[in-house]
């Protein structure tokens, strides 16, 4: 019979890069900025200003139509202990970084031996979901319309038959957005996002303007305003 002796042990792994070229570049994303809303939306409207329908180029639907699941921008991250202790919340929480997608100078041609991209200190906005505690409901007047709308309980003279809000389809969440910083890792093959890290305390974001980021979600999500076919739009994911 052998006699051994069992000790415990910490382990820890840490990642080493090995960098081949260096280059200062522009990247990252920053707080939404209300007052650009209006005067960009009527800026398209002038590059084709015989259009009878709402302008809506191709390469922002391509970007927003599912933009949580595109890795190229977003990634999940852990949510932010920003509540009170006692309570409980199921919390969604996505870290936008704007990957190499959106940095500039673009990477350098070659080193194809190097299969990853590093870049450090990324202004990025961390935005965590929660679903609507208690009992509130939207008003007529907190909704639009953007396509087709059906009332379980049929109309009279054009009006659903139920003033009963709960009958209304309420998806009722919250949302809170964070400016930080983070390294970012990736892929030299197709952008995706790899890794973040050393990420910056959050600050979070309160002077949100909340009339011009409903009608920039206006102008993603009213299709029929665009001349888009439902299956193709934005709002279909909805």
């Amino acid at each position: 019979m052998g006699i051994t002796k069992d000790d415990s042990v910490k382990t820890s792994i840490v990642t080493i890069y090995n960098k081949t070229e260096t280059n200062n570049v522009i990247a990252g994303v920053g707080s939404f900025k209300g007052s650009n809303v209006r005067p960009f939306i009527q800026y398209l409207q002038t590059l084709v200003p015989k259009y009878q329908h709402q302008t809506l180029p191709y390469n922002y639907v391509a970007v927003v139509h599912n933009p949580v699941v595109n890795t190229a921008y977003f990634v999940t991250t852990s949510p932010i202990d920003y509540r009170p202790s006692h309570i409980q919340i199921d919390c969604l929480s996505y870290f936008l970084t704007g990957g190499l997608e959106m940095a500039t100078l673009w990477t350098p041609p070659g080193h194809q031996e190097y299969s990853l991209v590093k870049i450090d200190d990324v202004p990025s906005v961390q935005m965590e979901f929660t679903i609507q505690p208690g009992n509130d409901h939207f008003l007529d007047e907190d909704c639009q319309i953007f396509g087709i709308f059906i009332c379980a309980n049929g109309t009279d003279g054009g009006i659903r038959k139920s003033t009963n809000p709960t009958s209304r389809p309420n998806f009722a969440a919250n949302v809170t957005f964070f400016i930080r910083k983070a390294m970012v890792v990736a892929a030299y093959s197709n952008f995706s996002i790899i890794d973040i890290s050393n990420l910056s305390p959050p600050a979070l974001i309160t002077d949100l303007d909340i009339t011009a980021y409903r009608a920039a979600l206006t102008w993603l999500l009213n299709f029929t305003a665009a001349d888009i076919p439902a299956p193709f739009s934005i709002a279909e994911n909805f």
